[in-house]
């Protein structure tokens, strides 16, 4: 279990880096046990991104109102559970090859708990993006590079390496997210 003080650290700890302040990864518990209360992460956006689902689908509902609801949500509940799982697996091994294993788990606290700030800049710009398309859509793409940049930023602070080794790992974060969009796409 996870006590509201460990919450309130870690999402102090996920601002300070979203303010760039690489002292904000002192906040986490960089342990086995706070890697695995840092999945605690996934539930607080979880709403959101059942909100996201929601937006995305509202617009295909066909004329009858007939849909599938069930079938969407368990496709993308499932697609999110796997997200939340296969970024962590894949880092594993290229921590290790990496040489940084010892960062594996400073890194995949501060990125999970990351999580959280991400999707509170992210619901807005989809928001907007659903309501005023065209407008919008410049802000949505200016948010999206902002959370590459936070996410770079914490790899190449909590794993210590090059900026280019942090866009390698961002870009298989991105890799990862977009087969596993994909397949859920296929599937719904």
């Amino acid at each position: 279990m996870i006590g509201a003080a460990e919450v309130a650290r870690a999402l102090h700890g996920a601002f300070r880096l979203l303010r760039l302040d690489p002292r904000g990864l002192d906040e986490f518990d960089a342990t086995l046990e706070g890697f695995w209360r840092s999945f605690y992460a996934a539930v607080l956006t979880a709403p959101a991104y059942a909100l996201l689902v929601v937006l995305e689908f509202s617009e295909k509902v066909p004329d009858s109102g007939e849909f599938d609801w069930f079938r969407i949500f368990a496709v993308r509940g499932i697609a999110f559970v796997t997200g939340w799982v296969a970024f962590p697996l894949a880092m594993h091994s290229l921590t290790q090859a990496m040489g940084r294993s010892g960062a594996y788990f400073r890194f995949m606290v501060a990125y999970n708990w990351a999580s959280v700030p991400q999707m509170l800049l992210y619901l807005p710009a989809a928001l907007a993006r659903n309501l005023w398309p065209e407008p919008a859509a410049p802000f949505a793409m200016i948010v999206f590079v902002a959370i590459l940049f936070y996410q770079w930023f914490i790899a190449r602070t909590a794993l210590a390496v090059s900026a280019l080794l942090a866009g390698a790992v961002i870009a298989v974060d991105v890799m990862l997210s977009l087969a596993i969009a994909g397949i859920a796409d296929a599937m719904t």
